[in-house]
C-alpha cells in the first residue's frame, strides 16, 4: 500500500499536545483512587474511611497522621494525599505530600508516593524530576495506579521529547481502558510514532520483541511508510475466541456459522438488496469452506438490529456481519455483551472493541484517498468546486483536513449552483484568488451533469492547465460517452469491479454482473457485499500482519489498529467519454507483498 502521509512533527521545543494532555486527564478521571485502592489495611478506627467521598476522608486521614509517629505517621498522610487528589484538591495534596516521610514507607507504598510526587512534577513542568520519581516497577501497583503510572511517564518523556518511549509508555495502558480511552490511546500512539523519522523507527522496531504490547503499533506505523516489518506480528488473540474452519494458507479461515443483519425490509431496503446479492455472489463462488449463511432483517430499525444480533447469538452463530445503516450500527456496538464478534458495515462514532471489524464506504475515506494521491504526486495546493451537496462537502472536509496534515492546502472551493448551466460566477471566483498558475490541480465534488458544465467552463478562465481530478460522485449520471467526452482527463477513486479482474471475486462479465442490483449505481452496494464476506474470513490475517492487504471489489483492503478496513480505491480516468483504469493500473503500486485472498 502507499504509505499514508505523517503529520507533521512538532519541534522539540514544542509544549505537552492536547491529545496527549487529554488522554492522560481520561486515565487520571477514570483512575483516580482514593485511600483504599492499592494501599495497606487502614489503621484500626480508620476502615471505614475507604470507601468515604475524598473530601471526607482526607482530613480524617490528616488528623489521625498528625497523632502517628514512624511508618504510620507516613502512610496516613500519603493516604490523605492521595484522598485530596482524588477529590480534586492538587493544593491540599501537596501539603499532605509535603509531611510524608518516604524513607518510611514499604516498597509497594514508596511507589504510590513516587506516583503522586511525578504527578506533581509534571503539573509544575519538571518532566526530567518526574521521569526520576518514575523508575520504580509499576507491575506491583494494582491496573488503576500502574495505569496512571504509564500515562505520567509517557507525558513526562514527550515533554523531553521522545515520542517513541512515551508511546511505547502508551501501548502499556490497554488493560481496563473504557473504548473512549482506548480510542485516544490508540491515536496518540500513533500520532506520536509519526514524529519519529524513518530510520529510527526502523531501528527501534529491530530491537523490540514481537510480544512488546508497542510492536504492533510500530508494525503499523512502518507499513503505513511502505516498509517491511522486521518479524511477524503475533496472532491477535481476540480474532481466535470462535470456532472457526482451520486457516488456509493464505489465512482465509471463516466462521463455522455466519448470520448477516441487513434491513431488508424498510428505508434502506434497496440498498441492502445488493449488499446481500454481492455477499451471496462471494458466498456461492467460494471452493473452499463456507459458512452456513443466513439472514436476519432489521427493518431498518436500530431496536430491530439489536434484537436481531441477540437473536443470532442464540442460534449459535460465530460471527456477525452486519447491521447496514449508522443507527443501526451504534444501537448494537452499544451493547455491554458484544461477544459475537461483528463487521459492522458502516462506522460508528467510537471504535469496535478488539476483535470487531468496521467497514464503510464513507465518502470521507475516499477523500482520503485521494489527498494522499495527489500528496505522492506533490500536487500540494489545489482548488475545489462543488455544489453544495451534503455528500460532497464532507468529502471536501476530510480531503482539506488530511492535506493540511501534510502541509498541503486547499486554497479555495467555489460552490455552483446546480440548476443553473452557467458557472463562471463560482470559477472566477478561483481564478480571483490563485490566477492560473497558483495552484497544482483541480478537484471536482460533482455529479457528472454538473462537471461536464463546469470541465467545459474551465479553459476560458485559464484553469484548465494543471491536472482535474473528482470525487466518486462523477460517475453519478454518467454513461453516455458521447456526452462524457467533456470529462475525458479527469481521474476518480474508483471501484476495481467489475470493470478489473479482481482474484477470489465473481467475474464482472458473468451472472452477477447482469444482475439489476450489481447495475449502475447500484454495482458500488454490490462489490461492497463481496468484500464484505471476504473480510469475514481474512479479519484474523489482517489483523495480525498491519502489511497484509485483501485485493477487493471495492479496491485493496486492510486493517488498522482501532479495527477499521482501510481502503485504497480503484484509480480509473475519463479516456474517450468512458472510465478506464489510470496509468499506474487502477491500483496501488507500492502494494506489500503480503497479499492474502487467491
Amino acid at each position: 500500500m502507499p504509505a499514508l502521509a505523517p503529520l507533521p512533527a512538532p519541534t522539540a521545543s514544542a509544549p505537552l499536545g492536547l491529545p496527549l494532555a487529554l488522554l492522560v486527564m481520561l486515565v487520571l478521571s477514570g483512575c483516580a483512587t482514593t485511600s483504599g485502592a492499592g494501599a495497606a489495611r487502614p489503621e484500626p478506627g480508620l476502615d471505614h474511611l475507604a470507601d468515604s467521598p475524598p473530601l471526607t476522608a482526607a482530613p480524617a486521614y490528616e488528623t489521625a497522621a498528625a497523632r502517628a509517629r514512624g511508618s504510620t505517621r507516613a502512610e496516613l498522610y500519603l493516604r490523605a494525599a492521595e484522598a485530596w487528589q482524588a477529590g480534586g484538591d492538587t493544593h491540599a495534596a501537596e501539603r499532605a505530600l509535603s509531611a510524608v516521610d518516604g524513607r518510611r514507607l514499604a516498597t509497594d507504598d514508596a511507589l504510590r508516593y513516587d506516583l503522586l510526587r511525578a504527578e506533581s512534577e509534571l503539573r509544575d513542568q519538571a518532566g526530567e524530576r518526574a521521569l526520576q520519581r518514575l523508575r520504580g516497577d509499576p507491575s506491583r501497583l494494582p491496573d488503576p495506579l500502574r495505569q496512571r503510572w504509564h500515562a505520567a511517564r509517557a507525558e513526562a518523556l514527550l515533554a523531553s521529547d521522545r515520542p517513541f518511549e512515551a508511546a511505547a509508555e502508551l501501548s502499556r495502558l490497554a488493560v481496563g481502558q473504557t473504548r473512549t480511552e482506548r480510542a485516544e490511546s490508540l491515536a496518540t500512539i500513533a500520532r506520536l510514532l509519526a514524529r519519529v523519522d524513518d530510520d529510527t523507527l526502523r531501528h527501534r522496531a529491530d530491537a523490540l520483541a514481537a510480544d512488546d504490547p508497542l510492536y504492533r503499533h510500530v508494525a503499523a506505523a512502518l507499513s503505513e511508510r511502505g516498509f517491511a516489518v522486521p518479524r511477524p506480528v503475533p496472532p491477535d488473540p481476540a480474532f481466535d475466541q470462535i470456532e472457526r474452519a482451520p486457516a488456509d494458507a493464505d489465512g482465509y479461515r471463516p466462521a463455522r456459522r455466519l448470520a448477516v443483519l441487513l434491513p431488508l425490509t424498510g428505508a434502506l431496503a434497496s440498498a441492502a438488496e445488493s449488499v446481500r446479492d454481492g455477499l451471496l455472489s462471494a458466498h456461492f463462488g467460494e471452493t473452499r469452506n463456507r459458512p452456513d449463511l443466513r439472514f436476519y432483517d432489521t427493518e431498518s430499525s436500530p431496536e430491530r438490529a439489536v434484537e436481531r444480533y441477540r437473536e443470532a447469538q442464540r442460534d449459535g452463530a460465530g460471527q456477525v456481519i452486519g447491521p447496514l445503516g449508522r443507527d443501526e450500527v451504534a444501537a448494537v456496538a452499544a451493547l455491554a455483551d458484544l461477544s459475537l464478534p461483528l463487521l459492522a458495515l458502516n462506522r460508528d462514532e467510537r471504535p469496535l472493541p478488539p476483535g470487531h471489524m468496521s467497514f464503510s464506504l464513507a465518502p470521507e475515506d475516499e477523500a482520503i484517498a485521494l489527498a494522499d494521491r495527489l500528496l505522492r504526486r506533490g500536487q500540494r495546493r489545489t482548488v475545489a468546486i462543488s455544489d453544495g451537496d451534503p455528500v460532497g462537502e464532507r468529502s471536501l472536509a476530510a480531503f482539506a483536513e488530511r492535506l493540511r496534515e501534510a502541509g498541503g492546502e486547499l486554497l479555495v472551493s467555489a460552490r455552483i449552483d446546480p440548476t443553473f448551466s452557467n458557472h463562471s460566477t463560482a470559477i472566477g471566483q478561483i481564478h480571483a484568488v490563485v490566477g492560473t498558475d497558483g495552484f497544482d490541480a483541480v478537484v471536482l465534488a460533482l455529479q457528472a451533469p454538473q462537471a461536464r458544465m463546469v470541465a467545459a467552463q474551465l479553459p476560458a478562465a485559464g484553469l484548465a492547465r494543471r491536472p482535474i481530478y473528482a470525487t466518486s460522485r462523477i460517475v453519478l449520471g454518467s454513461g453516455d460517452p458521447r456526452l462524457d467526452r467533456e470529462l475525458d482527463g479527469i481521474e476518480f477513486p474508483d471501484l476495481a469491479w467489475p470493470t478489473r479482474t479482481v482474484p477470489g471475486t465473481p467475474s464482472g462479465e458473468g451472472p452477477a454482473g447482469q444482475l439489476d442490483s450489481a447495475r449502475g449505481g447500484r454495482a458500488r452496494l454490490f462489490a461492497f457485499g463481496i468484500d464484505a464476506y471476504r473480510l469475514s474470513g481474512y479479519g484474523g490475517r489482517l489483523a495480525s500482519d498491519p502489511s497484509a492487504v485483501l485485493r477487493g471489489a471495492t479496491g485493496e483492503l486492510r486493517l488498522d489498529l482501532f479495527g477499521n478496513v482501510l481502503r485504497e480505491p480503484a484509480w480509473s480516468v475519463f479516456e474517450g467519454g468512458r472510465p478506464q483504469p489510470a496509468s499506474d493500473g487502477g491500483l496501488a503500486t507500492e502494494t506489500m507483498a503480503a497479499d492474502v485472498g487467491r
